[in-house]
Parts: structure tokens; C-alpha cells; sequence
């Protein structure tokens, strides 16, 4: 997105200028074609394309392992009454990032156990912890995000759709303590730097992207993307997408748990959307 204030700047100051002219040298325009969307606003929404519009949610956890068989068919019911409030023309993605961390980051986040009467409640957070973590020596943190869709012809519109949509679903989530939270545009910029570059936090705002005059595709496009006959070259690493062609007509609730148990860094995307019966 390149911003336009629709009037005059105000002048740069020197350390503004020299600034500016470093964005500008290190960030070249090259990958950022196969970024597919016109503008993300600072406010998190995002421009697809013609009449398509979205808005990311981080999604919060829930002691689903360690919860009974009632607790856990009252959180499928969440998500599939979730899903049902979709409208027509819009579309849920659930983004789940399985990210290595250091080994000893478990053990720093826990509470220890203190005797005061209080240790149930400290054992059900260590749980719901180390349920976001493989068992594996080489721990992960599981993260994930709602992405939602929405048509319309202009950003009023569209604001409206999804906000009516995203108090729909924190509703609905909230009912199980299942926080829903809306992120804003460096956020978003965020998610696509850790899975575009490697890098947990983008070290730009927008008033860095304003400043640059540059779209925000040249802060998160990777310097190489090569793509092969069944991998893809992206900077120094190396990639691979998979999908899921067929379903079975039912899908183990530990599907995803079982993915990110393997012991390797991955993205997996849910994608779901209305249709008629």
C-alpha cells in the first residue's frame, strides 16, 4: 500500500531524509508480485482484490487436552457455531504456525507449585502450556489466527461486514474463555514476516512505510523465490506445500495436535466457507 494523504507533507526533517533514502536502497522492488493483495491499512484491514476484503484475528488457547468429554464437545460446538455464523460471500482461515523456540522456554513461563491452595489453578495453566508445545526435545509454540473475508464495493462497507462478523465470532469464542482478538495492520505485517523471512517481529511502522513512499508488500517480500517441480527456494531456505485433496467423512479432533507433534517448523491453513446444501 502506498500511502497518499490526499495532502501536502509536512517537510522531512534531515535524519527523516537520510532515513527514507535507506528504505529505499533496501528494499527493491522484486518478489512482492506473488504477495497477493492490493492494501493493507494500518488499522488491519486488508484490500484483496476487486470487492474482496479481510480482517485477522489472534485466536487464544483453551485447556482442550485436559478438559472432560463434556468441556470438549462444548468447544467443537464453539467452533462449529462459529463457522455457521458465516454469511454469504464470506470465508474463515485458520492459520496454525508451529514455531521452534528455545528449549528452556517452557520451564521460564511455567508457575511452580507453592502449597497455598492455589496449585490446581497453577497446574491447569502449566497444562494448557505445554499443550501449545511438542513433547519433543525441540520444543514449538503453537500459534494461531482467523482470518475472515468478506465482499463489498467500498471500505466502509467492508469495515462494517467484518466488524459485525468479528463480534459474531468473539461471541460465540467467548463462551469457552477463548479470547478473539483483533490485530492491526503491523500485526498482520508481522505474521507474513515470519512466514516470508524468518523474522518474528518486522522492525518498520507505518509511518516507515508512509515515509518510504514503498508498498507494504516491500517490507515482507522475500530477496529470492524460486519455485520447483515440488518445493519452492525462499532466501536461504527451502519449502514445500502440501493440501489435502479428499476428506474422510470424519477427522479426528487431535488432527492438527498430531501435525504440529512431528517436530518440524510449518504453517497449516484451514480454509472454510458457506455453501448451499
Amino acid at each position: 500500500m502506498i500511502l497518499n494523504l490526499g495532502r501536502k507533507s509536512k517537510k522531512l526533517t534531515k535524519a527523516e531524509k537520510e532515513r527514507k533514502a535507506r528504505l529505499k536502497r533496501s528494499l527493491k522492488a522484486s518478489t512482492q508480485n506473488t504477495i497477493k493483495y492490493n492494501s493493507l491499512f494500518e488499522n488491519g484491514l486488508m484490500h484483496i482484490a476487486k470487492n474482496e476484503w479481510s480482517r485477522t484475528y489472534r485466536l487464544g488457547d483453551v485447556a482442550y487436552l485436559s478438559a472432560n468429554q463434556e468441556e470438549k464437545i462444548d468447544v467443537i460446538d464453539t467452533h462449529a457455531e462459529a463457522l455457521n455464523s458465516l454469511d454469504a460471500g464470506s470465508t474463515y482461515q485458520l492459520l496454525v504456525i508451529n514455531r521452534r523456540v528455545e528449549d528452556n522456554a517452557v520451564e521460564q513461563i511455567k508457575y511452580d507449585e507453592v502449597g497455598d491452595g492455589f496449585d490446581n489453578f497453577r497446574k491447569e495453566y502449566n497444562e494448557m502450556i505445554e499443550s501449545r508445545f511438542s513433547s519433543d526435545s525441540k520444543n514449538f509454540k503453537v500459534e494461531k489466527y482467523v482470518t475472515l473475508k468478506t465482499e463489498a464495493y467500498n471500505r466502509g462497507q467492508a469495515d462494517a461486514n467484518l466488524s459485525e462478523l468479528g463480534n459474531s465470532l468473539e461471541n460465540q469464542y467467548s463462551q469457552m474463555d477463548i479470547t478473539f482478538e483483533e490485530m492491526d495492520g503491523k500485526e498482520r505485517l508481522d505474521v507474513f514476516a515470519e512466514l516470508l523471512l524468518g523474522k518474528h517481529k518486522l522492525p518498520y511502522n507505518f509511518r516507515d512505510i508512509a515515509l518510504s513512499e514503498l508498498h507494504t508488500k516491500d517490507f515482507i517480500a522475500p530477496n529470492r523465490l524460486h519455485f520447483l517441480e515440488n518445493r519452492f527456494r525462499i532466501n536461504e531456505g527451502v519449502a514445500k506445500v502440501m493440501y489435502a485433496r479428499n476428506f474422510p467423512t470424519f477427522l479426528t479432533d487431535r488432527l492438527i495436535k498430531s501435525l504440529t507433534d512431528i517436530g518440524v517448523e510449518l504453517a497449516i491453513t484451514i480454509h472454510a466457507e458457506p455453501y448451499e446444501p
